[in-house]
């Protein structure tokens, strides 16, 4: 049983509160999030920590590269001050290691950037969406359908772009 709204509901907009906001900011504003610790949540339903240090290091050199990067998808907290993520926890981790100078990428660390290239990176553009689920099992029923809808590249599929 679904609790998402069908296609039909959302034409009719019959189920109105059922909406997301589109936003675009820069990686410096999640600086600031992360520092606030607290301020952003990744729900038990995701999955643990699992990104390999080369995929780890590939996200932090996209960033680098400016390569679009897909968006951030994030549930207001109850208390309309915090946000849940719904989708991006690899991603938001993997940024977080490197704002601590646990992750280093080809000898860089964010400590180690000079004050112009560091502005630079935190300057950034990401996109998020923030959706307006009322539970947790809402937030459950989006990830599973982002989360399992594609088709994983195989080994030789990728073999094939080295």
């Amino acid at each position: 049983m679904t609790i998402l709204p069908n296609i039909k509901d959302i034409l009719n907009w019959k189920k109105s509160e059922f909406r997301w906001s589109t936003y675009n900011t820069t990686i410096w504003f999640w600086y600031t999030y992360y520092k606030e610790s607290d301020a952003i949540t990744i729900p038990e339903y995701q999955r643990d920590y699992i990104w390999s240090q080369e995929q780890k290091e590939n996200f932090i050199r996209s960033l680098f590269y400016w390569v679009s990067i897909p968006p951030l998808i994030l549930n207001k907290a109850k208390n309309w001050l915090d946000w849940i993520i719904v989708d991006w926890s690899q991603r938001f981790r993997t940024l977080k290691l490197f704002f601590e100078n646990k992750l280093i990428v080809d000898g860089v660390s964010f400590d180690s950037l000079e004050v112009v290239q560091r502005r630079r990176f935190l300057n950034k553009t990401l996109s998020y969406i923030e959706t307006n689920f009322s539970t947790e099992q809402e937030e459950k029923e989006f990830y599973r359908l982002l989360n399992t809808s594609g088709t994983q590249h195989t080994k030789e599929e990728i073999q094939k772009a080295r």
